[in-house]
């Protein structure tokens, strides 16, 4: 698959979660798609702002010090949203569509090192799996 194929599965992920808010979400199906986030978020060859990701993502519950202090980095952001979702009793939909929006966007606005075909490749059962709204 190239970008504009996985983008467009990414897309139908986030739909997924949007279709029905309330629904709960498989919470590890959820991690694979942040896990799936993180494999290209760290394969960039571009590099926007970081900031654009954030706030997609747990923050770090700071409202002073630096501004790595109160807003973090995406790799931690990355931990803390999964170790949310891995202790949250009932994930709903609305979050995961939320927490999705980070792949689509990187998919989106960035360029990769790597063929994304072997980067996301452990993931597309699940990305696809959902995508088919078995969320």
């Amino acid at each position: 698959m190239n970008q504009t194929e996985w983008l467009t599965l990414a897309r139908k992920v986030r739909a997924a979660y949007a279709k029905n808010p309330k629904a709960l979400a498989d919470k590890a199906k959820l991690t694979k798609v942040l896990n799936a986030f993180e494999s290209v978020y760290d394969d960039r060859s571009t590099t926007n702002e970081e900031h654009f990701y954030l706030g997609k993502l747990i923050g770090t519950g700071r409202i002073e010090g630096t501004q790595e202090q109160v807003l973090g980095t995406v790799k931690d952001a990355i931990r803390r949203t999964i170790n949310f979702v891995a202790n949250e009793p009932n994930m709903d939909c609305s979050r995961a569509e939320l927490y999705s929006t980070a792949l689509v966007n990187c998919l989106d606005k960035e360029k990769f090192k790597s063929n994304l075909g072997v980067i996301l490749a452990k993931y597309r059962p699940t990305l696809e799996d959902i995508a088919k709204g078995n969320v």
